[in-house]
């Protein structure tokens, strides 16, 4: 057995250092047809920013291994010294005809952690009511698709019994501390019931609402009308024609409109054109024909 030359050693150096690698020598190793294991690996700069495991068992002069990225080539002394070359695997093991020298490409980094999902938007400001549904296409000058209102909220005058309907509605807007709703047949112009100043922790109206102020425990709430004691609701009053539930969002707790004349109109004006109104909903149905 003899020690590898110190030229020997110096030229694999050389050539291992160029590819980036770093060489490091195990003990004295048998240089015989390369075949008599080194008495230790060496370590590797893994491909992928790890640390490569040390090789075990390298043949020949202990097998550097220079992982490169995605597994580039690597470079193992063996028989005799002469270097020979091989394909690493993501980092890994570089095989030589001098015996491989095994290395573990450095474990990738830590996966990102997940972004955060996005604030969920609000949802819209809507009006609705389990009793009629706001349909697409249906406008003032096409009934067709319109959902009907059932006789039970119409006038008497038609052959209804003018109890109002449940209405549900979405939180308005941030700064909303009241409420108003307005009834209006959009065939003819004609406003037929307004009730204002309810709470801004309100969502509905319940189905049959008593007449006077404060209905149902809605402290603060007013409202008006042209049938009969005139403050309570009063239905559609014509056959196949549109009606429009109309919600406002204010940012006032007490509103105070204009209630001349004929009053429910007066109201319903002062809410088309206050500034206090910071958003409005509607749903629009048809009475039967």
């Amino acid at each position: 057995m003899a020690i590898a030359s110190s030229g020997v050693l110096t030229a694999l150096a050389l050539v291992v250092l160029a590819q980036g690698g770093l060489l490091a020598c195990g003990a004295a190793v048998e240089r015989d047809s390369g075949s008599a294991a080194g008495r230790a690996g060496v370590a590797a700069t893994a491909g992928s920013g790890g640390t490569a495991a040390a090789g075990a068992s390298g043949a020949g002069l202990g097998g550097a291994v220079s992982g490169g990225a995605s597994g580039s080539v690597g470079t193992v002394a063996g028989n005799g010294g002469a270097a020979d070359w091989a394909a690493g695997s993501n980092g890994g093991a570089a095989g030589a005809t001098g015996g491989a020298a095994g290395a573990t490409g450095g474990s990738g980094g830590s996966a990102g952690n997940a972004g955060g999902g996005g604030m969920g938007g609000a949802a819209p400001f809507a009006l609705t009511s389990p009793s009629f549904m706001k349909k697409d296409g249906c406008t003032k000058d096409n009934l067709a698709p319109c959902d009907r209102y059932l006789t039970k909220f119409l006038l008497p005058t038609i052959g209804g019994d003018n109890q109002s309907p449940e209405l549900d509605w979405t939180p308005g807007p941030a700064g909303t501390l009241s409420y108003a709703i307005v009834l209006f047949d959009q065939s003819n112009g004609y406003a037929h019931w307004a009730i204002w100043n309810i709470p801004g922790t309100t969502n509905k109206l319940p189905a049959m609402l008593p007449a006077g102020n404060d209905p149902t425990g809605l402290t603060g709430a007013k409202q008006v009308s042209f049938y009969m004691s005139k403050n309570a609701y009063a239905g559609p009053g014509a056959k196949n024609h549109a009606y429009q539930f109309k919600l406002y969002a204010l940012k006032v707790a007490t509103f105070t409109p204009n209630t001349s004349g004929e009053a429910q109109i007066s109201v319903r004006n002062s809410l088309e054109s206050s500034t206090d109104v910071l958003a409005k909903a509607d749903i629009l149905a048809a009475s039967p024909q």
